[in-house]
């Protein structure tokens, strides 16, 4: 067994975390400058301030929410960009960029798979021999509905992600995931695992 997690040298990624925090700053400053503005008119200061601060920051968040969402689905963006660099730290560590996805890259050379998280630095290092399973797994929303009456009308299920969740041989680290863009691309890469750890 010679599953580990390893901290890669990255000087800087994007994290859910400072994306919130960068558009909260803008609508902050947004904000003071308009509460700034109409305090010299007949309205207040600190009126202005957090009717600006509510009625800005909950659109402005939700957007960052959904931009967030779509990168992480589609493998776009701040992710596209994450896994670049995570691929570019990996290859200075002599691992072989022979097939990658959303939060794998796999060296069939030295037989290794990197499990990468979307937003650190981390990355979990195996082995193909420490792969004991994987299937497809997903994540899923719920919707109910109600009439008038509050009677139950039904129900919308909508998948928000797709994941191959991947068992290893390690107590530690008993499982891996990664995302795929689709059941197809969840298809293709059960097949792809298949075929080299099973080969």
């Amino acid at each position: 067994m010679s599953v580990k997690l390893i901290e890669l040298e990255i000087p800087k990624i994007k994290t859910f975390k400072s994306m919130y925090k960068k558009a909260f700053i803008g609508v902050v400053i947004i904000a003071f400058i308009l509460g700034i503005l109409d305090s010299g008119g007949s309205g207040s200061f600190f009126k202005s301030f957090f009717a600006t601060l509510f009625l800005l920051g909950i659109p402005v968040l939700g957007a960052v929410a959904f931009y967030q969402k779509i990168c992480i689905k589609f493998g776009i963006g701040f992710i596209k960009s994450n896994m670049q660099q995570y691929e570019q730290a990996l290859k200075k560590l002599g691992f072989n960029n022979n097939y990658s996805g959303i939060g794998i890259v796999i060296d069939t050379e030295q037989k290794k798979i990197a499990f990468l998280g979307s937003t650190n630095s981390k990355a979990l290092i195996c082995d193909f021999s420490d792969v004991r399973s994987w299937h497809q797994s997903t994540m899923q929303e719920t919707t109910q509905y109600r009439n008038q009456d509050n009677s139950y009308a039904g129900s919308k299920i909508q998948t928000l992600f797709i994941h191959i969740v991947v068992h290893l041989a390690s107590p530690e680290y008993p499982e891996a995931r990664f995302i795929v863009r689709g059941d197809r691309e969840a298809s293709i890469w059960s097949a792809r695992l298949n075929a080299l750890i099973n080969e």
